[in-house]
């Protein structure tokens, strides 16, 4: 139940109810009982049992009957749980649930393993979880809370969360390693806070499918396991800036997807094997100053409803080659990719508008700064649907050429073709020009648009030719000015 009120002592001084807290007492265990339960008097020292209250500190030290088991009444109030710089490796089992409403605390270089139900007391509040500077301590019950309750990862060492976590508060993850040991030890979606990792701090997904809402800080989020993993952020349509950086050291891969229609803010680095793709599915990915993607892996960049800007600063490079596909999948949203800044090198993979026959809403490449360069293979304006590219700023190098409009079948297209220059600069490197009419919708026409009525209004360079093909009825070219 939320809201609870305080155990107290009550006094009556002339008629006046008076209620006044209980006097804080702490709990060590000795484990000189005959068992490990904690309501036996003989394993606390003194011979006295903890009575649960919120004002009771429990203590493990030593390393005697260190298997211990929770057996006071489900929800029964504790404050503190520590574990003593002397203590051994101890395990908190049973079926009750430990409700602390302070912190817990490994003072020990033991691993200490909680095993119990968990649930953060104190309403609207964090609770400190420090693992301490050894071998660190995992939580494998269930974690929960009282409304906005959140958890803070205190301590050099890792903790690991075992548990389908539902806390609501959020986490902070402000020192050390935070270890997922399940897909929901990170709660996410309605009603859960955010995720925030503080500089030198990490999140070490773990080969599970961690996800979040908000991200925030500046700390590192790492796959470190054999296995791949996709981590998805911005659910509950939260936003937030992480400055931080994503990085495989696993036999694994880490691939990102961003959800929800919030705006997220990336400017670190990305590093080793980054999986196939980073996913825009909603909202807004904003890589600003500072966001370096220098993965060894061929990961495509994928827009299947959103927006993906690139600000000034920002880069995309590495050793392998990349793809961009924009209107990855059947959606009525619109699929952008915004460049108004930044250096983008995709080498030799695929660059792909309009993917998906099945996308209804806009597929979209607009450049308004920077530089894009796709080296192998053409721009394909209108893959296997309707796609805009328009530059009315920065450089494209499209080392390869251009092809706007499909060759294939586009009797379902929603939308037509566009390759539209008002500024800026295209480079075709002495390629080809090319517009695919043939298999166009009768009820569509693509376009070609070069310059917006004023001289000089974008450039056209290394230009070898310009081909048509297809019906000419259903295939519309437009010089509005000088190109230079």
């Amino acid at each position: 139940m939320e809201g609870r009120v305080l155990k107290s002592l009550i006094f009556f001084l002339g008629g006046i109810c008076t209620p006044l807290p209980l006097f804080a007492a702490s709990y060590t265990w000795d484990g000189g009982g005959a068992d490990g339960n904690w309501t036996t008097a003989a394993n606390w020292v003194g011979d006295a049992a903890p009575t649960g209250a919120t004002t009771n500190d429990l203590i493990f030290a030593g390393t005697t009957r260190t298997s211990t088991t929770d057996n006071f009444a489900v929800g029964t109030d504790f404050r503190n749980l520590t574990f003593e710089s002397n203590a051994g490796t101890f395990t908190l089992a049973g079926s009750s649930r430990l409700d602390p409403f302070g912190s817990i605390t490994n003072l020990s270089a033991s691993l200490q393993t909680i095993s119990l139900p968990v649930q953060l007391s104190t309403l609207n509040s964090s609770h400190a979880v420090d693992s301490g500077s050894g071998a660190g301590m995992t939580i494998s019950g269930v974690i929960s809370s009282l409304t906005g309750a959140s958890l803070k990862k205190l301590g050099s060492s890792t903790l690991t969360l075992s548990g389908n976590n539902s806390f609501s508060g959020g986490l902070d993850v402000a020192e050390g390693t935070l270890k997922a040991g399940h897909n929901g030890a990170n709660p996410s979606g309605s009603g859960k806070g955010d995720l925030s990792i503080s500089n030198g701090a990490v999140f070490d997904v773990n080969g599970f499918a961690a996800s979040a809402n908000g991200l925030n800080g500046a700390g590192t989020i790492l796959n470190s396991a054999s296995g791949s993993v996709t981590f998805t952020f911005g659910y509950n349509n939260a936003g937030g800036t992480f400055r931080g950086n994503f990085t495989n050291t696993g036999a694994g891969a880490l691939t990102l997807t961003k959800a929800g229609t919030g705006t997220v803010v990336l400017s670190g680095q990305m590093s080793g094997n980054m999986g196939s793709a980073l996913t825009i599915s909603g909202g807004q990915l904003t890589l600003s100053n500072g966001f370096a993607n220098n993965k060894s892996s061929a990961t495509e960049l994928r827009i299947t409803g959103g927006t993906l800007l690139s600000q000034e600063g920002a880069s995309w490079s590495g050793t392998a080659d990349s793809s961009v596909s924009i209107g990855y999948s059947a959606t009525t949203n619109a699929s952008l990719l915004h460049v108004a800044g930044g250096n983008l090198d995709f080498g030799g993979g695929e660059f792909m508008i309009g993917v998906h026959a099945g996308a209804t809403g806009e597929n979209k490449f607009l450049m308004t700064g920077g530089s894009v360069t796709q080296a192998v293979n053409q721009i394909r304006v209108g893959a296997n649907n309707g796609g805009i590219m328009e530059v009315s700023g920065g450089v494209v190098n499209a080392l390869a050429g251009i092809q706007f409009g499909s060759s294939g079948a586009a009797t379902t297209w929603a939308t037509n073709a566009v390759f539209r220059l008002t500024g800026g600069e295209v480079n075709l490197n002495h390629q080809s020009l090319v517009l695919n009419a043939g298999n166009v919708p009768t009820n569509l026409t693509n376009q070609l648009v070069l310059g917006n009525g004023t001289a000089g209004s974008g450039t056209l360079s290394n230009f070898r030719r310009f081909v048509t093909t297809g019906a000419s009825p259903q295939a519309e070219i437009r010089f509005n000015g000088a190109l230079s």
